[in-house]
């Protein structure tokens, strides 16, 4: 039976993320505004400053598209069911999305310590509080969350709120693996920069990826899905995963930063 106060709350709170995801897309767009009139008034080239365009870029697109995907999910006048499935299938668009916006940021500190460097060492400081704040808390914590959202899909599968679910088991497995792989970065930055040199270009592109297939995902469930029956376990866990390799594949590349 559908459950109109949790329906109304799933809608509530996807309008919520839906107005924060284009809220944060206006700071990335003032972000990128920023970088091209840098670029057009700066006398000298800026090779290291340009580095930040894409990063910017992609977190743009995606809190667009994920404003999209959680657009769809408050709109949908159906059942907790397919409810629950528009909710980890947007919060898949809005993980990738905060985490490019943060990482964008990083970027671009480090870019402009690199092209134009601080005698105070302020700008290297908030850089490294950024760095380590990002790898070792932002990224575990993002896959956290993106769990705690997917409560309502594993509550409607199981009909109780209580004891550790298949799912639980894995969101905290998770999110542990993203915060060893952070730990290790951290440890081996050195050793890996001196392997290979950070690749900013990679990661905005799979964060672009991973955004658009988010709002594939949540048009077709809201097409195709039983309105009454959340989807099966394996698109949430699948949805898990992906955030999970994300996130892990963020810290590496953001302890890469020298």
């Amino acid at each position: 039976m559908p459950n109109p106060s949790g329906l109304s709350a799933l809608r509530d709170a996807a309008g919520f993320y839906s107005q924060l995801s284009g809220v944060l897309a206006g700071f990335a767009f003032a972000g990128l505004v920023a970088l091209i009139a840098a670029r057009i008034g700066a006398r000298s080239s800026y090779g290291d400053l340009a580095v930040a365009y894409r990063p910017t870029v992609s977190a743009f697109v995606c809190l667009v598209a994920a404003s999209m995907s959680f657009a769809l999910a408050a709109g949908d006048p159906t059942s907790l069911g397919r409810a629950s499935s528009l909710e980890t299938a947007a919060g898949l668009g809005f993980a990738a999305a905060v985490l490019t916006l943060l990482y964008s940021l990083l970027v671009l500190l480090h870019a402009v310590e690199r092209d134009v460097p601080d005698e105070t060492g302020q700008t290297r400081s908030a850089f490294s509080l950024l760095q380590r704040a990002f790898v070792i808390l932002v990224c575990p914590l993002t896959v956290l969350v993106f769990s705690a959202g997917m409560h309502d899909h594993i509550r409607l599968r199981t009909g109780t709120t209580t004891g550790l679910q298949g799912l639980d088991v894995a969101s905290l497995a998770a999110v542990g693996a993203v915060l060893v792989v952070g730990l290790l970065a951290r440890r081996f930055a050195t050793r890996m920069r001196e392997r290979r040199p950070a690749a900013p270009d990679r990661l905005p592109a799979l964060a672009m990826a991973m955004a658009l297939v988010a709002v594939g995902v949540s048009t077709v469930v809201v097409i195709a899905a039983d309105p009454c029956r959340p989807s099966p376990d394996l698109l949430p866990a699948t949805e898990l995963a992906l955030v999970a390799i994300f996130a892990a594949a963020a810290a590496v590349t953001a302890a890469r930063l020298d």
